[in-house]
């Protein structure tokens, strides 16, 4: 297995290391615009790149945004990494310092590990030092000490709702509310975390790996919501600064899921098939693909569907003018029998619960043997022809699909739920009490969460319910 490195970083020493140790081979390409030919898919990628063909199972695109701040009512704002924290204090200040997070988008976590750090640097100095930010971030990374060490040396953190930001006479006038206090602050300096949007290096770089980006040119893999590390083209992979906070466990993670993915269809996932003889070529399924499966076949004059990043999802069959697309290979779950009407079926979106529903199983002790899995592509994919054939052989059916915003199939969550939502209240209409259906919005971290709703679930007709076991 061989990995192809693109892009320009620190990391990339610690991503050859890590990789061939494990024997995988690694080439590497620093200068993406010297990338004259990218294709092909997971397990199986060509490239051609200073004059070299390169065979590559996956890829790790390493090249960062630009991260330039926006200027704001037309003063300077300078960026977190512009300078070191030794850089900061040393600098003559009549006013205060501010560190400024979440003004024109989320900001990442490495952003607000490095302002925690230079605000405590500061304030350790007896610099007066300011934090605002929309959000609180804790539990990662050790944000939490980063926290308690930054408030104790004496920063002032304010979590705004609100924020007004103007300038005269070369000073920032900063008015904040969090609902309860109003904040004024006035300042010459404010340090922000980056731009809106991520400068042409990096979009030439989405463009050369035919990668999906969001508002700016963000890349949308965090709406995958498994490792902040997936694109929308499976076995290509990014490497931002968040996930170089824990390299190692990120490194780990890219290569089983490349392992897995190159090894071929998972069972039960759905394909798009193209008829050559109906594509006309206009591109529509390749524009609204959210996993960039769709590419154009030039030697056959029609779409071609990679089959390795395709997740069944439907989107294309739904969208194309020719109907051209079809859905192929998807099997049915096995039918477990009558027998069974008194278990539970539980569909696990991939992308969300099927990661957390083996933990969550462990914390339901022995009412776990009463539950069947199945794993659909997406939340999307659970219409109510499918619950209710389901219900033929169980009494209960739960849908466990992704929190909202966090769907990967344009809102895919929502439709399961609604969907869901009409079956229950078709079964209550019909008087029939003995099946139940439900849905549970989690995402692959909340096994408990999942294990909580799927006993409350079981047992809302009367069973008994068993305790539930300490997570180790």
């Amino acid at each position: 297995m061989n990995l192809l490195i693109a892009g320009k970083s620190d990391i990339n020493r610690a991503a050859r290391e890590f990789f061939e140790s494990r024997g995988v081979g690694v080439k590497t390409a620093e200068d993406i615009s010297g990338i004259t030919k990218f294709e092909g898919e997971v397990g199986d990628f060509r490239a051609a790149a200073g004059g070299e063909e390169i065979e590559a199972a996956f890829v790790l695109l390493t090249e960062l945004p630009a991260c330039e701040p926006e200027p704001i009512d037309g003063g300077a704002v300078e960026g977190l990494f512009a300078r070191s924290p030794e850089e900061m204090t040393s600098r003559s200040r009549e006013y205060p310092d501010v560190f400024l997070l979440d003004y024109f988008r989320e900001s990442p976590a490495h952003a607000a590990i490095r302002a925690l750090g230079a605000a405590g640097a500061l304030a350790a100095k007896k610099r007066r030092a300011y934090y605002l930010s929309r959000f609180a971030r804790t539990a990662d990374y050790e944000s939490e000490t980063l926290y308690s060490e930054t408030r104790n040396a004496g920063a002032v953190f304010v979590k705004y709702d609100e924020l007004k930001i103007t300038r005269a006479g070369g000073v920032f006038k900063i008015a904040a509310s969090d609902g309860a206090l109003e904040y004024e602050i006035s300042t010459d300096h404010i340090y922000s975390d980056g731009a809106r949007d991520v400068g042409g290096r990096f979009r030439a770089a989405a463009r050369v790996f035919g990668l999906r980006a969001g508002k700016g040119g963000f890349l949308v893999e965090d709406r995958h919501f498994l490792e902040p590390v997936r694109t929308s083209r499976r076995g290509v992979y990014h490497i931002g600064r968040d996930a170089a906070l824990r390299a190692g466990e990120t490194f780990a993670f890219i290569l089983r899921d490349a392992k897995r993915d190159a090894a071929g269809f998972r069972d039960g996932r759905a394909r798009a098939e193209i008829d050559g003889n109906k594509c006309v070529l206009c591109r529509t399924c390749e524009r609204a693909c959210p996993h960039a499966a769709m590419t154009p076949d030039t030697a056959a004059r029609a779409m071609k569907n990679m089959v390795s990043a395709c997740e069944g999802c439907g989107i294309c069959v739904s969208l194309c003018p020719c109907s051209a697309i079809a859905l192929a290979g998807e099997r049915d779950y096995e039918s477990p029998g009558r027998a069974c009407g008194h278990r539970t079926l539980i569909m696990c979106c991939e992308n969300g619960a099927n990661e957390a529903i083996g933990e969550a199983l462990s914390f339901m002790g022995a009412l776990a043997a009463d539950v069947d899995i199945r794993a659909v592509p997406c939340g999307g994919r659970i219409s109510a022809g499918e619950l209710g054939r389901a219900l033929e052989n169980y009494g209960g059916v739960m849908a466990a699909v992704c929190p909202d915003g966090a769907c990967a199939h344009f809102d895919g969550n929502k439709r399961a739920c609604l969907q869901a939502g009409q079956m229950a209240d078709a079964l209550k209409l019909a008087g029939l009490s003995g099946m139940d259906v439900a849905t549970v919005q989690v995402s692959h971290a909340m096994p408990r969460a999942l294990a909580d709703a799927v006993v409350d679930f079981m047992t809302r007709h009367g069973r008994s319910e068993p305790d539930l076991e300490t997570a180790s």
